[in-house]
């Protein structure tokens, strides 16, 4: 049978979930599947069958992979560079998931560069995001001194309207655990997120969207979309509006 577990070295994902008051009866690792010899480590397109057995078991409304190439197998048969090898992984994996009516989230980290969309800043084949149905990134909010602030944005939304940006930052709770804190919403979008530090010339506009956030927030409160619309009248670019919001501490 399949071997669940959340349990396995001091400060595991079972202590991480527990220090956050989640419910551990509705939660399990697949650690290791049967095998021709004994237990194997579990593969995504080699043991699929076995997935879909704990779907069913745990009922599940939710399956992560976490990282993705981790769960490929050997690299010489599955390549996550290549397209043709990606899509027949990631293809049975969605089926698997509508036919149970089960969400599916895989986990992969960004290239340092890429041209192009910030599609393509995902490690491995371009396939892994053409073939989702959404697209989230999170990245490191470039208008915060403090380096603390991350951002969750929309990257790509095929079944819906995409959302804003929200920002959180990390901290240990009073167990030793850390847990999530939303500070709101954020300006910023994956291509911002993504994009080159400014130049001297858009410094120049840096300081122009300060001056007039300082100059219109004298006259109260005023609705985010209110100050976007009166800063492109005079000429401010929402992105550099973005980046003055920021110099004021606000994501």
């Amino acid at each position: 049978d399949i071997i669940y577990t959340v349990q396995s070295e001091p400060k595991s994902d079972r202590d991480h979930l527990a220090g956050n008051r989640a419910d551990l009866d509705r939660v399990a690792l697949i650690e290791a599947v049967p095998g021709p010899e004994g237990s194997e480590f579990p593969e995504i397109l080699k043991h699929l069958v076995w997935i879909e057995r704990a779907i069913t078991r745990m009922d599940a409304a939710l399956v992560i992979i976490d990282p993705l190439f981790g769960f490929l197998g050997d690299p010489k048969e599955i390549s996550a560079n290549a397209d043709q090898d990606m899509r027949r992984v990631l293809n049975p994996f969605g089926l698997l998931m509508r036919k149970h009516q089960t969400a599916g989230i895989i986990v992969r980290h960004l290239r340092k560069q890429a041209a192009g969309s910030t599609l393509y800043r995902g490690s491995g084949s371009i396939a892994i995001a053409a073939t989702a149905r959404g697209g989230l990134l999170v990245a490191r909010d470039p208008d915060d001194p403090s380096k603390r602030r991350r951002i969750l944005s929309v990257q790509k939304s095929n079944l819906a309207e995409e959302a804003i940006s929200l920002a959180y930052h990390i901290e240990v709770n009073d167990k030793g655990y850390p847990h999530v804190i939303w500070e709101g919403t954020s300006l910023h979008t994956s291509e911002t997120l993504l994009a080159e530090p400014v130049g001297a010339q858009e410094q120049t506009k840096l300081g122009e969207a300060i001056d007039f956030v300082t100059e219109y927030l004298r006259r109260g409160p005023a609705l985010q979309q209110t100050v976007i619309i009166e800063a492109k009248r005079e000429g401010i670019a929402p992105e550099t509006l973005r980046r003055a919001r920021g110099q004021f501490g606000s994501p």
